[in-house]
């Protein structure tokens, strides 16, 4: 099963079916018994209208979503606080999800996979945070929708920040893909256009 969370607007409520016209419609047709049956029925099959109206989805698959957004944010969560310790510069926050054996991997061509791949937080904050530290200002990363389908958690989300060498700024779509274990990250995968990032890092 996928589940999916995205951050967006609540829904407006469903409007009840109105129940105007049902006066008009039962005399209308008093004067014959195949009207007065048509009436009844009709005023029926409206009254079941208003009631579908009124629920969003089955009661099966109400159990089913409540159960998935359980779900969903057990994993969610987890990978939700390596980008809030990133936003907050706290890399205790950031490492303290992360697996001792995580395996961190960055994008083909991002001039960050040099090094791939990082194995353990000790080299995914030397060989990656620290040096996006240093070369960019004002870096964040900031994800939008997590899609959950058992241990994996794929985030979408976008980066932006000033290469300080070149003074050019980044604004570009990012994929992570997170693999939960007992509680903590084991695996991280990046996708991003690289071409734009080098595009930005080169004078």
């Amino acid at each position: 099963m996928i589940l999916r969370r995205t951050i967006k607007p609540e829904k407006p409520k469903p409007k009840l079916i109105s129940m105007k016209g049902k006066k008009k419609m039962k005399k209308y047709y008093t004067n014959k018994k195949w009207g007065r049956a048509f009436a009844g029925t009709a005023i029926a099959a409206t009254f079941v209208l208003g009631l579908t109206a009124c629920t969003d989805t089955k009661p099966t698959e109400d159990k089913v979503a409540v159960e998935a957004v359980t779900v969903d944010n057990s994993a969610a969560d987890i990978v939700q606080t390596v980008y809030d310790g990133f936003a907050a510069g706290d890399m205790n926050m950031v490492t303290s999800v992360m697996s001792p054996d995580i395996i961190w991997n960055e994008a083909e061509g991002n001039p960050y996979a040099d090094k791939n791949p990082y194995v353990g937080p000790d080299e995914i904050l030397s060989g990656v945070f620290s040096r996006i530290g240093g070369d960019w200002t004002n870096f964040t990363a900031t994800p939008s929708e997590f899609v959950t389908q058992g241990n994996r958690v794929v985030v979408f989300g976008r980066y932006a920040g000033t290469y300080n060498a070149t003074g050019k700024t980044l604004d570009a779509p990012f994929v992570h893909s997170l693999t939960i274990t007992d509680g903590k990250i084991t695996g991280f995968q990046q996708y991003m256009d690289t071409e734009q990032q080098v595009a930005v890092m080169t004078k």
